[in-house]
């Protein structure tokens, strides 16, 4: 399976297929080793009331792009 990165307004997201069982409200710790390739590592899974600094996985991979800015 591959997926491609489009840009959404100032950021670049990656869209995660259903079939990869991603839920809603789960916050990821992006990276991006020498090579340019984009790790998530699941940090927790929140409740609604909780919040987040992401509101979805789509924020979280965005965070990557100011990161990799070049």
């Amino acid at each position: 399976m591959a997926i491609k990165s489009r840009k959404v307004g100032n950021s670049i997201t990656l869209t995660l297929p259903e079939e990869l069982n991603v839920t809603e409200n789960v916050e990821f710790e992006p990276s991006v080793d020498s090579k340019e390739n984009v790790f998530l590592k699941r940090i927790s899974e929140l409740n609604e009331e909780e919040g987040s600094g992401y509101s979805s996985v789509y924020g979280s991979v965005q965070a990557v792009d100011g990161q990799t800015q070049r």
